[in-house]
């Protein structure tokens, strides 16, 4: 338990050293500057990604915590969280320093038997919040990468196929697609330098997602003729082409970036 904290300072201070180092505009070097994309520079920074790493690390330590607590409430249950006895409790109690081992017979309770249940209620609560909060944080950071990403003609499929998908051959898609494709590959290295490994895959497989449903929007369009009907079995027909290729873009980063921890899990379709 003791080594948990400094694991968790550890990790911050290296994200914060390898965003520092790439991406901050102030102390990163002029090349490490040059190579930083307007995506990173506009759709995130150093606090989400410290924010983002933190939680995923407290998410992984969860049950070791909680082991931790169980552990004390049995060692000593007539502290204030045991018994009820104030805010506070007996301050000589609070005060006093546990043991290091304390020893604990395999036979005795964890909790009071009034507490047993509260107490696995908040803390059931609080995992579910900090869950909560992981995933909205990696959801907003994600859809404003996308944003910036979507802005870009260089770096934005959608923006391909509203151009020419109505009369552009699918070869053709298939260039225009994998030229924004790989305009956006250096974003996503970025990211898997400065981050978590687990969270590096959840914020591209969120990237994935939100950069398909562009494409089954702009699909949906011309089925319901607001995007006309001239062309419209064409522009379908190459929506499915560019929507390959952004599967297999994002298959391809995430086993390249990911190496030897990647799951399976990692690459099927979000």
């Amino acid at each position: 338990g003791s080594s948990t904290p400094k694991d968790s300072s550890t990790s911050k201070r290296r994200t914060a050293w390898k965003w520092t180092s790439a991406v901050d505009p102030v102390n990163a070097s002029v090349d490490a500057q040059e190579g930083v994309t307007d995506a990173i520079r506009h759709g995130t920074n150093v606090l989400q990604a410290l924010l983002m790493n933190t939680l995923r690390r407290l998410l992984a330590v969860m049950p070791q915590i909680e082991s931790t607590i169980q552990l004390w409430c049995d060692s000593r249950p007539e502290t204030s969280l045991a018994r009820g006895e104030g805010e506070l409790g007996n301050s000589a109690q609070v005060n006093r320093r546990p043991e290091a081992h304390p020893s604990v017979g395999r036979s005795a309770k964890l909790y009071d038997a009034g507490t047993s249940p509260e107490l696995g209620a908040l803390w059931a609560q609080l995992v579910k919040e900090v869950r909560t909060e992981y995933y909205a944080t990696i959801t907003l950071t994600a859809e404003a990468l996308s944003r910036q990403l979507s802005t870009s003609a260089a770096t934005s499929v959608q923006h391909s196929l509203r151009r020419s998908g109505l009369e552009a051959s699918e070869s053709s898609m298939v260039r225009k697609s994998e030229r924004a494709l790989n305009h956006t590959s250096p974003t996503l290295h970025i990211l898997a330098s400065a981050l978590d490994n687990r969270v590096f895959v959840a914020l591209s497989r969120g990237l994935w997602d939100l950069t398909a449903r562009q494409i089954l929007q702009y699909a949906e369009d011309l089925t319901e003729g607001s995007g006309g009907t001239k062309g419209a079995w064409r522009g379908r027909q190459n929506a499915a082409v560019v929507l390959a290729c952004v599967e297999n873009f994002f298959k391809h980063e995430i086993s390249s970036c990911m190496g030897n921890d990647l799951q399976p899990k990692d690459l099927d379709p979000p």
